[in-house]
């Protein structure tokens, strides 16, 4: 709005969901908060949960059903330093952050149980992704790297690989994940997880990708740039082969 010589602005964040497959628009809800700082949603696209500068909420889509978890009085937004996700359960109907499992319909919290020493919370996280099914929380943890210029006069990053760690949500239990030994690869690394919770896919940068068993941590898939051919351009890859991969899928218990 504008006022003689005085101009006044809202900041205002509109939730638009997005079909994939048709990409399009499905659902849009307007001004759903002052702005976000968070955002997640369920498998289904049903669920959506997200903190903003006014409230912690979580939306049913099909019926625009709100439930304020939070709300924030007299709040001003800032632009996060960075955006976060929220994580929901296999079944849409919990939600899960390091410390606490919150359950949606009751409205109730539940302390996680970690082990003493070992499963505290590291002090850097850059990445964090939760099972399905509870179980286990697969954490990225940054590791300083050494920048140098190189001869093409481009700054080169080096040291050791982002530290990919399996932390059981039941006993603090730690699996680490090896995701390479070079000291060029394996930083800023993110992390997914299967649906049945069995394996754990690791990207960074680079170009290297790896997916690995949850419950042992070996690795059973692999594919990595090996740098660029010079008689074409193109970028050289090398990877294991998918059938082991497809097998592995579908022999997955079905729920």
């Amino acid at each position: 709005t504008h006022t003689d010589d005085h101009a006044g602005f809202e900041y205002r964040s509109d939730l638009h969901v997005m079909d994939l497959t048709e990409i399009k628009v499905v659902k849009s809800i307007k001004h759903i908060d002052a702005g976000v700082y968070a955002l997640g949603i369920t498998d289904d696209g049903n669920r959506i949960a997200f903190v903003g500068r006014d409230r912690f909420a979580i939306v049913d889509v099909d019926s625009d059903k709100q439930r304020v978890v939070e709300s924030y009085q007299d709040s001003e937004f800032s632009i996060p330093r960075q955006f976060s996700t929220l994580q929901f359960s296999k079944d849409g109907n919990k939600l899960i952050s390091l410390r606490n499992i919150y359950d949606i319909e009751t409205g109730t919290e539940q302390a996680l149980k970690w082990a003493e020493n070992d499963a505290k919370k590291p002090a850097r996280i850059s990445n964090v992704t939760v099972a399905p099914d509870l179980s286990y929380f697969a954490i990225v943890m940054p590791k300083r790297s050494m920048i140098m210029f190189g001869e093409d006069g481009l700054p080169h990053s080096y040291g050791k690989a982002d530290k990919i760690v399996l932390l059981n949500t039941e006993n603090g239990e730690r699996t680490e994940l090896e995701v390479t030994k070079s000291m060029i690869e394996g930083k800023r690394c993110v992390t997914d997880i299967s649906p049945d919770s069995a394996r754990v896919a690791v990207g960074c940068k680079g170009g290297l990708l790896r997916v690995y068993d949850a419950r042992t941590g070996n690795l059973i898939w692999n594919k990595r740039n090996n740098g660029q051919k010079h008689d074409n351009g193109l970028m050289q890859v090398e990877y294991d082969s998918l059938e082991e991969l497809y097998t592995l899928r579908d022999k997955s218990p079905v729920h």
